[in-house]
């Protein structure tokens, strides 16, 4: 994701909450180090609609919608892999998450060596660009 891989967003993070769970709410809070330094925060609502989750942002962010699905998970869910659509400002893609605590190195070997079980084709798995923990 393109937003990622600029020094202007730096040690993104994202931390998901249950709201409820019929229908199934989630908040989120996506949050990353500027470039000057601060912390910042996108805080967002996902609801599943059937094949996927659709988030909206909060505030004046609430008119923007981005669809986005789990397509894999490793045993212990120590890493996620979700696939998010395109929208006017980001394009379509990967995220590959990893929990907090768990080593950047390790992650990057079980994906290599589970690709497929966690939802990536080959293609998918060359295209990974993985950022560095702060």
């Amino acid at each position: 994701m393109p937003q990622w891989l600029s020094s202007e967003r730096v040690a993104p993070v994202i931390a998901f909450e249950l709201i409820s769970d019929a229908p199934l709410v989630l908040s989120d809070d996506v949050s990353w180090n500027s470039s000057g330094g601060q912390r910042e925060h996108r805080l967002g609502v996902d609801r599943w609609n059937g094949s996927g989750f659709v988030r909206r942002g909060l505030g004046r962010r609430r008119l923007r919608r981005r669809h986005w699905s789990v397509v894999g998970s490793s045993a212990d869910r120590d890493i996620l892999v979700l696939r998010l659509t395109g929208s006017r400002s980001v394009p379509h893609g990967l995220d590959v998450f990893v929990r907090d605590g768990i080593e950047i190195g390790d992650a990057r070997s079980l994906v290599a060596h589970s690709a497929t079980a966690l939802g990536l084709t080959a293609e998918d798995f060359a295209s990974l660009t993985w950022l560095d923990r702060p």
